[in-house]
C-alpha cells in the first residue's frame, strides 16, 4: 500500500518498479517518496539499514507474485473462509481480506470442494482438481494471463466447471485453457456463457454438456478425438431459423439430444460459412419430450465426415441435396426419424433395426472396399432412398433381415443371406452401369415389381415372392424385371393373387429382357383368392419369362382298387387320380343306392397318403342293412 518513510537525511527518489537511492545523512532514512507502485530503498544511516517496499499490481512481472491459494472448504469465492493461502512459508488459513484476485501466483479448487462465484471476480492460473467443482452463478469470472508468463495453462479443469449465467467465463488475451480428459464443463442458464479476448487458445479433452432453453453457443475450442460435445437443450427458435452458433467446429464426439418444445422444431448445423465438417462419433438420441430435428444444412454445399453414426431416437436430416455425408465406420440406426435427403456414403457395416422411419430420395451408397454387412429388421420399409452397392463392395444382407426398396443399383455384389427378404419395387427400368451380381442364398426370398439390372442367382432353397396386381387401366403390372442373367435352381415361387381370382391364362411373375433365364422353378405355392374353380396352376419358364400357367383341370373321382372283409371290418383301399398326397378325402355311406349323392352322409374324413393312396376301415354290423360306400375327393 502507499505510505511515507520517517524523516531523516535526504532520500533518493523512488521510481515505479525501481529502487530508490540510499540516504547519507546521519539519523538514517531521508524523507521517502509517497509510494504508489513499485519498490524502493530508504537511507541506512543511524542504524536503520535499508528497507525494501514491494507493492502488488496487475502489470508487475510474473515472478514477483508470491501468494498461492487453494480451497480448504466449500464456499463462496469472495469468502476468505473458503481458502488457504501460501505467502512463502506454506499454506495457512486465509484471514479477512485474503481472497484470490489478479495478484497471486495460482488458485486451486481441491476435491471435494465446491467453490461458487456469485459476484465478479478476476484470477490467473486457475486449476479445478479432479473431484473439485467451480460454479459461476453470477457476476462472471475473468481468467487473465500474467505479463511475460510462459508457463502452462491459465485455466485447467480436471474436475467440474459449471457456467450458469450470461458471460460466466471471460478468457483474457493470450490465455491458454484446458478442459482435461475426464473433466466436465456444464453450460446452463444462458445462451452465451464464455467470452473471449484475443489470441485465446482452448482445448477440450473432456465433456461439454449444454442444457439451456432457447439456443446455446458452443465454446470455440480445439476438440480432441476423445472429447464429447453433448446438446441437451430445449430450442425455441423459429422452424425457419438457420443458425450456426459455433456448430461448424470439428468435434471428437457429438451427441444431439435436444428437445424442440414443439413438433418439427428445426436446428441447422451450419450456414454458408463452412464447407466441411468433421465429427468422430455422431449420436442422435431422444431421452425426453419432443425432439428437435438436427439438419446438417438446408441447400448449401457441405461435406460431412463422421467416424461412426449412431441413432437411438430423435430426428436427423442428413442435409439437403448438396450435402454429402460420409460415414467411415459403423452406422447403427435403431430408432427415430432419419431423413436421407443428402447423399450418404457408408464405408462401414450398416445396421437399421427397430421401428424407425427412413425417408428421403438421395443416393445411399454402400462403399466399403471388400466385405460389408447390412442388417435390417422386418419392421423397416426402406422405400425412399436410391440404394447403391459400389463396385468393389461385397455387401451381405444379414440373416433375418428385410428390405423393401424402390430403387436398387448393384455395381459390386449383394448376397441376400439366410432367411432374409429383398423386395425391389422400383424403378420401372434399371439404372445404367448396373453390372454387379445378386445372390439369394438358401432360405432367403427375392421379390417385388421393380427392375434389377444386376445378374441374379437363386441358390437351391431360395425362393421368389410376388403378387398379382393391376394398374389403373386394369393392366397387370406386378412382375419383377431382370435385365441381366437369371439363374434358377429348382426354386419355389410364393405367389399371392390378392383379391383377384385367376382364370385360365398366363400371369407374368418375372420378365427377362435379354433372354437370360437358365434353369427352372420347382413349384408354386398360391395364396390369396387363388385360382378359379376347376383350374390348376403350374410354373412355365422360358428364356424370357417366368409365368404362372393356369389351365382347366379335369376332375375325376378317386378309384377303389380293393375291398377286404377282415372279421367284422370292411377295408376299402385305392388311389386318387393325381397321385398327390396330403389332401382330404371323405367316406360317404348309404343303405339306398338310388339316393342322391348329396344326401349320403359323410361317416369319416381322412388324408391321402404317399402317392395319393387311401385306405379306410368300416365296421360291419350284421343287424344293420347293407351299406353302399363312396370315396369323395
Amino acid at each position: 500500500g502507499s505510505g511515507s518513510l520517517a524523516a531523516g537525511g535526504a532520500g533518493g527518489t523512488i521510481a515505479a518498479n525501481a529502487s530508490g537511492s540510499v540516504g547519507t545523512a546521519p539519523g538514517g532514512g531521508g524523507a521517502g517518496a509517497n509510494l504508489t507502485s513499485g519498490g524502493g530503498k530508504a537511507g541506512s544511516a543511524g542504524g536503520v539499514g535499508w528497507v525494501t517496499v514491494q507493492l502488488v499490481s496487475p502489470s508487475i512481472a510474473a515472478n514477483t507474485f508470491a501468494y498461492k491459494y487453494q480451497s480448504r472448504a466449500s464456499g463462496n469465492w469472495n469468502d476468505f473462509n473458503t481458502w488457504s493461502v501460501d505467502t512463502g512459508s506454506g499454506f495457512v488459513n486465509a484471514v479477512s481480506g485474503q481472497t484470490p484476485d489478479s495478484g497471486h501466483q495460482s488458485v486451486v479448487v481441491l476435491s471435494p470442494h465446491t467453490v461458487t462465484v456469485a459476484a465478479a471476480a478476476v484470477t490467473v492460473n486457475l486449476t479445478v482438481n479432479t473431484g473439485g467443482t467451480l460454479t459461476v452463478s453470477g457476476g462472471g469470472l475473468s481468467v487473465n494471463r500474467l505479463t511475460g508468463q510462459t508457463n502452462a495453462n491459465n485455466l485447467t479443469v480436471n474436475g467440474t466447471l459449471n457456467l450458469a449465467t450470461a458471460n460466466a467465463l471471460n478468457l483474457g488475451n493470450n490465455t491458454t485453457n484446458l478442459i482435461a480428459s475426464g473433466a466436465v464443463l456444464n453450460h446452463t442458464g444462458a445462451s452465451t456463457v464464455v467470452g473471449y479476448g484475443t489470441a485465446v487458445q482452448t482445448t477440450v479433452n473432456g465433456t461439454y454438456n449444454q442444457n439451456v432453453t432457447g439456443s446455446g453457443v458452443i465454446p470455440v475450442a480445439t476438440w480432441a478425438a476423445a472429447s464429447t460435445c453433448q446438446i441437451n437443450s430445449t430450442f425455441t427458435n423459429s422452424t425457419t431459423a438457420n443458425i450456426q452458433l459455433n456448430y461448424g467446429q470439428n468435434f471428437g464426439n457429438f451427441i444431439w439430444n435436444a428437445q424442440g418444445g414443439v413438433t418439427n422444431q428445426v436446428y441447422r448445423m451450419a450456414n454458408g460459412a463452412i464447407t466441411n465438417w468433421s465429427v468422430g462419433t455422431l449420436t442422435i438420441s431422444n431421452t425426453a419430450g419432443t425432439p428437435a430435428r438436427l439438419e446438417l444444412a438446408q441447400s448449401q454445399t457441405l461435406g460431412v465426415t463422421v467416424t461412426n453414426l449412431t441413432m437411438t431416437g430423435g430426428s436427423f436430416k442428413a442435409g439437403g441435396g448438396n450435402v454429402v455425408l460420409t460415414v467411415n465406420g459403423p452406422m447403427a440406426i435403431s430408432a427415430g426419424a432419419l431423413d436421407m435427403s443428402g447423399t450418404i456414403n457408408a464405408l462401414g457395416d450398416v445396421s437399421m433395426t427397430g421401428t424407425n422411419l427412413i425417408t428421403g430420395g438421395s443416393p445411399f451408397s454402400f462403399a466399403k472396399a471388400g466385405a460389408q454387412a447390412w442388417t435390417t429388421t422386418t419392421t423397416n420399409t426402406l422405400t425412399s432412398p436410391s440404394w447403391i452397392v459400389n463396385s468393389g463392395t461385397a455387401l451381405t444382407l444379414g440373416s433375418a433381415s428385410r428390405c423393401v426398396m424402390s430403387d436398387l443399383t448393384v455395381n459390386g455384389s449383394l448376397t441376400v443371406n439366410g432367411s432374409s427378404t429383398l423386395l425391389v419395387n422400383g424403378p420401372s427400368a434399371p439404372r445404367t452401369n448396373n453390372l454387379g451380381t445378386i445372390t439369394v442364398a438358401s432360405g432367403s426370398i427375392l421379390g417385388g415389381n421393380g427392375a434389377i439390372g444386376a445378374s441374379v442367382t437363386l441358390s437351391a432353397g431360395a425362393s421368389v415372392t410376388n403378387s398379382y396386381a393391376i394398374d389403373t387401366n386394369n393392366v397387370p403390372n406386378g412382375q419383377l424385371t431382370t435385365t441381366n442373367g437369371l439363374a434358377l435352381n429348382g426354386n419355389t415361387i410364393w405367389f399371392s393373387t390378392g383379391i383377384f381370382t385367376l382364370n385360365v391364362g398366363d400371369y407374368l411373375i418375372i420378365t427377362n429382357t435379354i433372354g437370360g433365364i437358365t434353369g427352372s422353378f420347382g413349384s408354386v405355392v398360391i395364396s390369396g383368392a387363388g385360382l378359379a374353380a376347376n383350374t390348376a396352376g403350374t410354373v412355365l419358364t422360358t428364356a424370357n419369362a417366368v409365368k404362372l400357367h393356369v389351365v382347366a383341370s379335369v376332375s375325376t373321382p378317386p378309384v377303389i382298387t380293393s375291398t377286404v372283409l377282415n372279421g367284422s371290418n370292411l377295408i376299402i383301399s385305392g388311389t386318387n387320380t393325381s397321385g398327390s398326397a396330403g389332401g382330404n378325402y371323405y367316406v360317404r355311406a348309404s343303405t339306398n343306392l338310388t339316393t342322391s349323392i348329396t344326401n349320403w352322409p359323410r361317416i369319416s374324413t381322412n388324408i391321402f397318403q404317399s402317392g395319393g393312396a387311401f385306405s379306410v376301415t368300416n365296421s360291419v354290423i350284421p343287424e344293420v342293412p347293407a351299406n353302399f360306400y363312396r370315396i369323395e375327393q
